[in-house]
């Protein structure tokens, strides 16, 4: 079986997940590629991107596995989610966090924070809906990751059905030629 390696390390915005995306899309087409394993990390990054990059793995024809490499926060979460097979490293974190805007208008009437406040709730419905269908938690505690922050170690991540397992990630000798930094 022949397997594209893709490093991913990076924040999540407009041209890492367009990089990422490309990557995946190089490896679908090349029929000498029969799976994509994705070596994961990020801080995260802007909510749109993220949840974009999550249905664009989903919809992938060949098998995508992610593998966490170190911090997985904030929407690189989403990302990770998006495909079925999911690992990490003993060391990896997961972080959930409320969603934030930048207000960037120099005057902030009502209709200005209402509209900010709805996006929000918006993003917050959309992040709760994926994390709820990639997960084992019901809405309370869904709700509660928008509360603060919450960094969660491996186990937890297990007992919730986001990995499958802890193990080391590495690469063998024979993929050499189907190695790709996408973002580092």
């Amino acid at each position: 079986m022949n397997t594209q390696y893709l490093l991913f390390n990076g924040e999540i915005n407009e041209k890492s997940t367009n990089a990422l995306t490309s990557a995946i899309t190089d490896a679908m087409n090349d029929t000498a590629i029969d799976d994509i394993y994705v070596a994961f990390c990020s801080n995260g990054g802007q909510v749109n991107c993220g949840v974009g990059a999550h249905h664009f793995l989903k919809a992938s024809p060949k098998p995508i596995t992610m593998h966490g490499i170190g911090p997985i926060n904030s929407i690189a979460l989403c990302v990770f989610m998006g495909v079925p097979k999911r690992y990490a490293t003993s060391a990896t974190t997961f972080q959930f966090h409320g969603v934030g805007r930048w207000l960037n208008q120099g005057t902030y009437t009502s209709p200005i924070l209402r509209d900010h406040l709805s996006l929000i709730t918006g993003d917050e419905t959309a992040l709760a809906r994926i994390w709820k269908g990639h997960m084992k938690i019901d809405d309370s505690e869904a709700d509660s990751f928008f509360q603060g922050e919450h960094v969660h170690n491996c186990e937890w991540a297990i007992s919730k059905g986001l990995i499958e397992d802890v193990n080391d990630f590495y690469i063998p000798a024979s993929s050499i030629g189907r190695i790709r930094n996408v973002a580092w």
